[in-house]
């Protein structure tokens, strides 16, 4: 009998090293990252870019940062070194020109402020991911945008995450192929976040586009 369950173990363990693992795709952070992006509205202003445009600008940082710390009324505003110390975190780069279509540098404070602007929520459903050997991961998403007033089928968030994680779209609106190449980092409270190297999504949606997307486009960000 032991031989027996010795030669099972070896032929368990043999079959488990020769099975396929499909080109390193993981799949187990769906949820994971479904979560993050809800979490955290910031990311939506980086899905509202075309492939030609997929590197991040000096214009996404800052409304990128505006969104984090909630200054979207050009009420307050932040110094440039808070600003510095966000971007250096999130894409490990710095914003140059402060002055541009969301935010412009007061020269009577020094801060930063916004120029008054709302933005869409964007939801996130993984849909591929891969890790190369320097552990920049390569995200293909589905993407979905939320724009104020929508109404949508489930009648609460935890409806919504269980249809979309589902892959049940139908009523949600378009659906676009959206795409991001990011580092997954942990704070000093191990709590992750993504160190941001590029992000776009494609003009395209997947299906039929309801009527009220033709109106307001795949904009995330909105004067």
């Amino acid at each position: 009998m032991g031989k027996i369950l010795q030669a099972m173990f070896l032929l368990f363990t043999m079959f488990s090293f020769m099975a396929p693992t499909s080109g390193g795709t993981e799949t187990e952070p769906r949820e994971k990252y479904y979560d993050y992006a809800l979490a955290n509205p910031q990311l939506s202003v980086l899905m509202n870019r075309s492939v030609e445009e997929k590197e991040i600008t000096d214009e996404d940082m800052t409304c990128f940062v505006l969104i984090l710390t909630k200054d979207i009324n050009g009420v307050s505003g932040g110094t440039i070194d808070e600003f510095n110390e966000i971007t250096d975190k999130y894409f490990n780069k710095r914003i140059e020109d402060f002055n541009n279509t969301y935010a412009y540098l007061d020269p009577a404070t020094g801060l930063v402020n916004s120029t008054g602007w709302g933005y869409s929520t964007a939801y996130l459903v993984l849909k591929d991911l891969t890790t190369n050997a320097d552990g920049i991961k390569t995200a293909e998403f589905y993407l979905l945008i939320r724009q104020p007033g929508d109404e949508w089928p489930g009648e609460n968030e935890a409806k919504v995450k269980e249809d979309l994680l589902a892959g049940n779209f139908d009523g949600y609106g378009p659906v676009y192929p959206a795409h991001m190449e990011f580092i997954e980092k942990y704070d000093e409270n191990g709590d992750m976040y993504f160190q941001i190297i590029s992000a776009y999504q494609e003009a395209s949606a997947i299906g039929d586009v309801p009527a009220h997307a033709e109106e307001s486009g795949a904009a995330n960000v909105y004067k």
